[in-house]
C-alpha cells in the first residue's frame, strides 16, 4: 500500500516537477562565449586580437550515422586521420579505435585540438565528416586563442585576463568592454557526463566586444624599448621604465618596462635576458629627482624669468617652504649663501631650483 501511494504521488501529484528536473539533467542552456575585441595602436594595428581556433569531436552515435554509412567509409576516414591528423595512431589502429568507441557508444570523441580554420576546412571534407553535424557526427568547437602579435613590445601595457590571476593592463581595465555578451545554446549530456551541442546554432547569437584604439605608436614603441635595454646593458640596471608621450595633448605614444630575468641553464651557467613583468611607469610612484628640474628651467628661460648667470640664493641648502623644510643632498659639500642658476643646475640644488620656481610662479 505504502509503495502504491507513493509511486502515485511521484507520478501524478509531483509528476510536472520531478519530469521538469530530470529533463534539465540532460538537456540545458549552456553559455556560448562572445569573441573578444581587438586592442590596437594608434594606426590601427593589432596589439591583442582573437584568433580562431577549433577543437574537433565526433559522435559515433549521431541519429543519422547507420552502420551502412560508417562501414563504407571508416577505412577511408580511418587512413586521413592517421596520416593528416593524429600522429601516434597506424591506420589499422585508427580503424579499430574508430569501431570500438562507436560500438561503446561515444558521442563525444575527441579527434584534436588547437585546429586552424585552414586545417578544419581541410578535416571537414573527410568522408563521413563531409556529412555534417547530423548525419556524420561533426561537432566543431570553436575557442579563441588571445594572440599579442607583436611580442614584448608594450606587452604589460596589453596586459591580460587570466584563470586565478588579477587582471593587467588594458586588457584587465577594459575587460567589460572587450568581453562582449555571451550567447545561449541548447547542449545535451551525454555518458561520461559530457555536454554537446543539440544543434549548430545558438539561440541567442554572442555579441563581439569592443574594439579599444590607443594612442601607442607601434614604431615609437619599438624605438623607446630598443634604447631601454640597451640603456639597461649598459649599466648593468635590474630594471627601467621609457615613456614618450606628445607635449600637446599629452597622449602616450609608447610605454616600456623592461625587467632582467636570469635562467640557469643545465651546464650551471646563468642565462640572462630581458622581460616586462611589471608596469613601472604606471605601478610605481618615485620622485622624479633631478630629471625634473629640467622642465621648470626650460619654462622660467622660455618667460624670460631667469639667465644661466643670475645670481640666485640657496639658503646654504636649507630652507622652509610653509611647514616643510627642503634640504640639498649636497649641501654640506659648497655651503653657499647664493650662487649662479647654472650651478644650481650643475649641481642639482632642490632649494636652488625651487626658490626660482615659488617667487616666480606662486
Amino acid at each position: 500500500v505504502f509503495v502504491f501511494v507513493k509511486a502515485f504521488r511521484i507520478s501524478f501529484l509531483e509528476g510536472d516537477k520531478w519530469r521538469g528536473q530530470g529533463k534539465q539533467s540532460y538537456v540545458r542552456h549552456m553559455p556560448v562565449e562572445a569573441e573578444r575585441g581587438n586592442i590596437m595602436a594608434e594606426d590601427g594595428s593589432l596589439l591583442a586580437t582573437s584568433l580562431p581556433f577549433f577543437e574537433i569531436r565526433f559522435d559515433l552515435n549521431a541519429d543519422a550515422l547507420t552502420d551502412e554509412i560508417f562501414e563504407a567509409s571508416v577505412d577511408t576516414l580511418a587512413l586521413l586521420l592517421a596520416s593528416k591528423v593524429v600522429d601516434d595512431l597506424t591506420v589499422g589502429a585508427m580503424r579499430d579505435k574508430l569501431r570500438a568507441e562507436r560500438q561503446s557508444g561515444e558521442r563525444y570523441m575527441l579527434i584534436k585540438k588547437n585546429v586552424s580554420y585552414t586545417e578544419l576546412d581541410e578535416i571537414s571534407q573527410f568522408p563521413i565528416f563531409n556529412l555534417g553535424r547530423y548525419r556524420g557526427g561533426f561537432i566543431v568547437k570553436r575557442i579563441p586563442k588571445r594572440e599579442i602579435p607583436f611580442g614584448l613590445l608594450a606587452n604589460r601595457t596589453v596586459g591580460y585576463i587570466r584563470e586565478n590571476a588579477k587582471p593587467v593592463g588594458l586588457e584587465g581595465y577594459f575587460d567589460e568592454q572587450l568581453a562582449g555578451k555571451q550567447g545561449k545554446r541548447l547542449m545535451q549530456k551525454v555518458r561520461g557526463n559530457i555536454w554537446i551541442p543539440v544543434n549548430d546554432l545558438t539561440e541567442v547569437e554572442p555579441e563581439t566586444g569592443a574594439d579599444i584604439v590607443t594612442t601607442l605608436d607601434i614604431d615609437l614603441q619599438d624605438i623607446a624599448q630598443d634604447a631601454l635595454i640597451r640603456g639597461l646593458e649598459f649599466h648593468d640596471a635590474d630594471y627601467g621604465t621609457a615613456i614618450i608621450m606628445d607635449v600637446e595633448t599629452g597622449a602616450v605614444k609608447a610605454l616600456s618596462n623592461i625587467e632582467k630575468t636570469k635562467k640557469t641553464k643545465a651546464d650551471g651557467t646563468v642565462q640572462i635576458g630581458w622581460w616586462e613583468t611589471y608596469n613601472y611607469g604606471v605601478g610605481d610612484a618615485i620622485e622624479p629627482g633631478s630629471t625634473f628640474k629640467l622642465a621648470p628651467m626650460m619654462a622660467m628661460m622660455e618667460d624670460g624669468l631667469v639667465d644661466l648667470y643670475d645670481q640666485i640664493p640657496i639658503e646654504k641648502g636649507t630652507m622652509q617652504f610653509y611647514e616643510e623644510t627642503m634640504e640639498d643632498s649636497y649641501k654640506n659639500s659648497y655651503l653657499l649663501d647664493s650662487t649662479t642658476m647654472k650651478h644650481a643646475f650643475e649641481v642639482s640644488s632642490n632649494v636652488g631650483i625651487a626658490r626660482q620656481i615659488f617667487d616666480n610662479y606662486r
